[in-house]
């Protein structure tokens, strides 16, 4: 049994089992940095129930052991969900008809210092929209070459805004100051622009520390609130 990993698209993979040559099984997922996302599991009749679906996720985090991974799953499909649970994925959301599950990989990290913690633009994944004269790309926090925190940015120098969003750190490291330092970074950065962050509600972590950090609400629906920094608000944290 053979497993290979091709890249299709830019962060877009399809990983594969083999037997003497023969594609048996395979699952696409994508890859942001921070974490992967599987989709379109799939195993040839004959060979399910032997254990190839539980190789094939061992698989996956044997290469990528720093990494999240989510997936979602019918609520129907019992086998399945068997699977992801003895596989450690918890569920995260619960939908109508299927389940979003997450993989979350314990970090042995000791002596953490918030001075080790490196933040990095990424320019090679910058795109662009002329019609807004918009420039989007991520900002990446990394502790010792590992990926631990990312948000994306997206810069309208038409209407001199910055917009935040896809704000995340790796569940083991959140509360030690990484999305404060990221956030920081933002606002002496953009400082002569406007600075809007989009939070979702059930991330109260989040809507805390953006609040601490002067962040005032201005929009919010169901889901979504819309946080604008406060540059005239001089509150200090003690």
């Amino acid at each position: 049994m053979d497993f290979e990993i091709l890249k299709i698209g830019y962060n877009y993979f399809v990983l594969a089992v083999l037997i003497e040559n023969e594609v048996i099984g395979k699952f696409n997922f994508t890859d942001d940095t921070l974490g992967l996302y599987v989709s379109n599991f799939h195993i040839n009749e004959v060979y399910r129930c032997h254990g190839i679906g539980r190789k094939m996720l061992k698989h996956l985090k044997e290469k990528y052991p720093n990494k999240e991974i989510g997936l979602a799953v019918k609520k129907d499909n019992q086998i399945a969900m068997h699977l992801y649970q003895s596989e450690q994925f918890e569920i995260i959301k619960d939908c109508e008809y299927y389940y979003e599950m997450m993989y979350k990989p314990s970090f042995n990290i000791t002596n953490f210092d918030l001075k080790d913690i490196k933040l990095v633009f990424s320019v090679v994944e910058e795109t662009i929209d002329k019609e807004e004269n918009a420039f989007t790309f991520p900002l990446y926090a990394y502790f010792k070459g590992m990926c631990v925190g990312k948000m994306e940015m997206k810069a309208c120098f038409s209407t001199k805004e910055v917009y935040l969003n896809k704000f995340k750190i790796v569940e083991s490291l959140q509360h030690r100051g990484i999305g404060r330092k990221m956030l920081q970074f933002v606002k002496t950065y953009w400082k002569n622009m406007e600075i809007i962050i989009d939070v979702e509600k059930v991330n109260s972590v989040a809507f805390q520390l953006c609040k601490s950090e002067n962040f005032e609400t201005v929009k919010d629906n169901d889901y979504h609130c819309i946080m604008k920094f406060n540059k005239n608000n001089k509150y200090k944290r003690f």
